[in-house]
């Protein structure tokens, strides 16, 4: 009995040469519709159909809808040398809106994964966050660069997005008219977007760190707290409008409380004192006095009231 053999045609993509799937019809690197054996069959039938279908370009203008010159300029402009690089100014001042706008909700949502996994790397290497800055150094740094990131190389990452949602729309639809619809539903801007990109980030990153603990500066916590009798004035202001040449250290640090102190000059008509306010924290969200030095000698504990009760009153009748 003779034996038979079944022969496989690979199929390539003429534009750019790369192997594609049996039954693809697009080409999925560069978009470039597929010609199979029975599409070269029906030649006449497809080129029929070739002249009243729009090209991958112009699928993908459609889909980009509002200011597509301005993205279409912006992306065969792109020097690959640079690596895309292409300055975008919605991406760099907006951010998290500009991707809701543009509908890239996935990139919202990777974005704010990242930036819990940033909060909750902090506290496992124990950073503490200053309570003397509007945003902390590090939070700065990380915003400024994300505006960078998407400021630089949103118009690359919204290419990346609108070629892969149209290759799929082209893939998933063969009738004309279904697909232009489902290009402008895709695609487009949508303000709704940034009401979505807002939640994504609200619900993925804001919710989650609620409950992950932050480790804030010992000497900040102290120097910004008030005295329970003598609010709406920090221990720093009092302070520095007390003493001279004034200093925090942190003396001590043991696993069950940090020792800091407050160290400065005390002017009484001719005379210059040499002041030193020890406080002790001991982790619960409260901290107290511990005692209180004046030239080398230290106070018992009611001595050290009655001069934190003078620097008080000092205070208040300025």
């Amino acid at each position: 009995m003779g034996e038979c053999r079944r022969e496989i045609h690979k199929l390539f993509c003429t534009n750019c040469g790369k192997q594609q799937a049996t039954q693809a019809r697009f080409c999925r690197e560069c978009g470039n519709q597929l010609e199979t054996e029975q599409m070269n069959e029906l030649a006449p039938t497809v080129e029929n159909i070739e002249e009243n279908n729009p090209t991958f370009e112009e699928d993908l203008m459609l889909f980009v809808d509002q200011n597509s010159d301005y993205y279409k300029k912006k992306w065969d402009n792109t020097d690959p040398k640079k690596k895309g690089f292409s300055f975008n100014a919605g991406g760099f001042f907006f951010t998290f809106f500009w991707l809701g706008y543009r509908k890239m909700y996935k990139l919202v949502f990777f974005i704010s994964l990242a930036f819990l996994a940033i909060d909750a790397f902090l506290y496992v290497i124990g950073y503490q966050y200053q309570l003397d800055s509007f945003i902390d150094p590090v939070d700065r740094a990380i915003g400024t660069a994300t505006s960078a990131l998407l400021g630089f190389y949103g118009n690359m990452l919204y290419k990346k997005h609108a070629e892969k949602k149209v290759l799929e729309i082209r893939e998933a639809t063969t009738h004309s008219p279904d697909k232009e619809i489902e290009l402008k539903k895709q695609g487009g801007r949508a303000f709704s977007g940034v009401l979505i990109s807002v939640l994504i980030f609200v619900f993925v990153y804001l919710v989650p760190t609620y409950f992950i603990p932050m480790n804030f500066d010992v000497i900040d916590q102290i120097k910004y707290s008030e005295f329970y009798d003598y609010p709406g004035v920090t221990m720093d202001e009092l302070f520095d409008s007390a003493f001279v040449d004034g200093e925090w250290k942190h003396l001590e640090s043991k696993s069950d409380y940090d020792l800091i102190s407050y160290e400065g000059e005390k002017h009484v008509d001719h005379d210059i004192h040499d002041i030193s306010i020890v406080f002790i924290d001991e982790g619960l969200d409260e901290f107290e006095v511990l005692y209180v030095v004046v030239d080398d000698e230290e106070l018992d504990i009611f001595d050290s009231n009655e001069f934190l009760d003078y620097i008080i009153a000092e205070h208040e009748n300025q």
